[in-house]
């Protein structure tokens, strides 16, 4: 969120609302995935290393994922107190247990996402020393005592703390995150943000992990966990910010950029503890759809829902009602389902069947829910192959369908003609990594692609003009030489033809310009830019201190203009404010990948922030009008694919929807509008020879 009164970052800047499906991939868009949480308080003798490794293809036939507890060195008991982050040697097992595991998982096609615990830390011999963590070739760090936070409740013990207050909380032992079993680490420092940014890539590139639940995020200020994911990259990351507020869970998801989902606690309570458990079916819904925020595809994509973890397992927060009609509740909602380990081995057969369930149908995390409690808890969930109605409480098979999967008090109901088996989508046992990561390389770099997995052989297959790849494509032999900007997109597909997801990464060569136009407010006397990196958070324009010192020229249309050069970023985030100190008037956050207008509207969102329009009428450069004979874009309306005829190269091709959000950025000629949402949209394509093409696209 760009609202800087409360942010207490020197450099990191916390972003906005940005729906960048292709850059927030660690709140993966559409995903059907389904997670265990592969312990509990305690759980050792359970669910050590070794004794998940001999259950790991059970686990893997039925989930997605698996949240692993913390495998670092600690102060002992579940892990929540670190020591030492390099040393995975743990109450859970050694080192060698757990790449097993992991390997292990991830041949079953089960991927593996780590407990992160960096809010805080145990100390080495004292309450203000630390471990030095090396962590190989990603480096090697020393915290010490000014890397406490100066609030930390250990000053009061008489021990040194000197780094910058704690960015998550106002009161001493508080729970909103001073933390006091351990030290609040200062997320301020470079030398703390650098030593978590390597420990995230190390689990990543030396153990497997392909995600991140980040533990007591209430501690530090969700623009870390951005910086953090950013940087290491994951398919998935989940925050553990514990508050039943909406406002509250979905402000941190603003504040992390929206690149991470959160723990829906407001789901949790409304829904199953004061909903379901009490008997009230309709604290259930929320607007017409489940209560959390599932309630709606646009927050649903950014929800995890749980009916209990190792934390509200044992205190009052505990479910108390019947677990599998919770179950039923999340399993048919968005979001994605995070089922608790001592639910699944007491309801195995109830809970693996609605799963199955909800994979045939094809339901994932922004699916449209509608529901309603006339007569128990009644939904209606519409997946990519079929709709899954769910009922709890009530009875009665409803017309036009048949019973998939059954309970006391609950049930899954498909269309009548719809065979479940036959729809249950295969698991993924293949992956693929490209290396390096995306960016500015001058004078070009060199792309590698790999893949694992056990149906050898594998088989890459490529595209460098932007479209999609298929088992047509060119298929990958050796490196591949950039030697100007492009985007290489891939995929691999095993010997039992399972395939993986599309990876898409855009390497560029050299720096570009864009100039950015705005009509203010008319109240506006000034107008300044705020624009970042929405990858690394850098600031592009408007310095470090808000509100910026990018101060727009005002022209004779009326529109204030900013030339933002030497980009080394293909995508920027940015928003408008009146360029006042105190109580600043600002935009939305926005997105462009080239030159753009936009006119502020008289409407505000519910932060007060001005909502505003995509102006295509406006030129911000003299640029050629629109020429039919030079560039056509068909079908229009399009439903699948939309096709670019263009005489001169493609330069860029850019969508807009219509509050001006950049939602699809690339320079192919065929573009997959199969996902997005029916309606309105622009399409901006810019030729090699600086004419541009501007245009109204209807998605049927």
């Amino acid at each position: 969120m760009k609202t800087i009164n409360k942010l207490k970052m020197t450099i990191l800047v916390v972003l906005s609302v940005m729906n960048i499906t292709w850059l927030q991939a660690q709140a993966p868009s559409q995903s059907d995935a389904v997670m265990l949480q592969g312990f509990y308080w305690d759980s050792q003798s359970e669910t050590s290393w070794t004794k998940l490794t001999t259950m790991a293809s059970e686990i893997a036939t039925n989930f997605d994922m698996v949240w692993l507890p913390p495998s670092s060195l600690s102060e002992g008991g579940v892990g929540y107190h670190p020591r030492q982050w390099n040393n995975q040697n743990s109450t859970w097992g050694n080192a060698t247990n757990l790449k097993t595991l992991i390997s292990t998982l991830k041949a079953g096609g089960c991927r593996a996402i780590a407990d992160i615990v960096v809010n805080h830390r145990g100390g080495k011999s004292t309450w203000n020393d630390f471990y030095e963590d090396d962590f190989g070739s990603y480096g090697k760090f020393q915290l010490t005592s000014a890397h406490i936070c100066k609030d930390d409740e250990c000053v009061g013990s008489g021990y040194a703390a000197t780094g910058a207050n704690d960015t998550g909380y106002e009161q001493v032992c508080n729970a909103w995150g001073g933390y006091c079993s351990a030290r609040d680490l200062d997320h301020t420092n470079t030398t703390v943000q650098n030593s978590i940014k390597a420990y995230l890539k190390w689990l990543k590139g030396e153990f497997g992990y392909d995600g991140w639940r980040y533990d007591l995020t209430k501690g530090y200020n969700g623009g870390y966990t951005n910086l953090y994911n950013s940087a290491a990259g994951a398919y998935y990351s989940v925050g553990e910010y514990w508050d039943g507020s909406f406002d509250a869970c979905w402000n941190w998801v603003k504040n992390a950029n929206y690149n991470s989902t959160t723990f829906d606690f407001p789901m949790k309570y409304a829904a199953l503890n004061n909903g379901l458990a009490a008997g009230n079916y309709g604290n259930m819904i929320w607007s017409g759809g489940p209560a959390g925020l599932i309630h709606k595809p646009e927050y649903s994509r950014y929800s995890t829902t749980f009916v209990d973890n190792h934390d509200t397992y044992r205190d009052g927060s505990k479910y108390t009602g019947d677990v599998q009609k919770a179950y039923a509740f999340i399993l048919s909602s968005p979001g994605i389902p995070c089922v608790f380990w001592p639910h699944w081995t007491a309801n195995k057969s109830a809970i693996n069947n609605m799963i199955k369930v909800r994979k045939a149908c094809g339901v994932h995390n922004e699916s449209v829910c509608s529901a309603n409690a006339n007569n128990g808890y009644y939904s209606e969930t519409q997946g990519t192959r079929a709709k899954l109605i769910c009922k709890i409480g009530s009875t009665g098979t409803p017309s036009g369908y048949k019973v998939a999967a059954s309970g006391t008090g609950w049930a899954f109901y498909v269309p009548s003609n719809f065979d479940v088996d036959a729809n249950v989508p295969p698991k993924t046992a293949v992956s693929l990594t490209m290396t390096p990561e995306a960016g500015l390389y001058s004078g070009g770099t060199t792309v590698t692609l790999s893949a694992t997995g056990n149906n050898t052989p594998i088989s890459i297959y490529y595209t460098t003009n932007g479209t999609t790849p298929t088992s047509s494509s060119t298929k990958y032999t050796s490196p591949l030489s950039i030697s100007s900007t492009t985007t290489v997109k891939a995929i691999a597909i095993d010997n039992n033809g399972n395939q993986t997801s599309v990876v898409s990464k855009t390497y560029l060569t050299e720096s570009a310009s864009i100039i950015v136009k705005f009509k203010a407010p008319s109240t506006w006397t000034q107008c300044n830019l705020w624009a970042w990196d929405p990858a690394s958070d850098a600031n592009i324009a408007g310095g470090s201190s808000w509100p910026g010192n990018a101060t727009m020229t005002l022209g004779l249309d009326g529109y204030y203009s900013y030339t933002i050069s030497d980009l080394t970023v293909t995508t920027i985030g940015l928003l408008f404010n009146n360029g006042a100190s105190t109580g600043t008037l600002q935009t939305v956050d926005l997105t462009t990948s080239s030159n753009a207008c936009w006119d502020a509207l008289t409407t505000t969102d519910t932060e007060g922030k001005y909502n505003v329009s995509l102006n295509t009428a406006c030129t911000p450069t003299a640029i050629a009008e629109n020429t039919a004979s030079t560039v056509r874009c068909y079908p229009n309306p399009a439903s699948t694919e939309m096709y670019i005829a263009s005489e001169d190269a493609i330069k860029n091709v850019s969508i807009q929807d219509i509050n001006g959000k950049q939602i699809w950025s690339d320079k192919s000629s065929v573009v997959d509008v199969s996902h997005f949402p029916s309606g309105l949209y622009v399409i901006q394509v810019d030729t090699e020879n600086g004419d541009r093409f501007i245009e109204k696209m209807i998605k049927k």
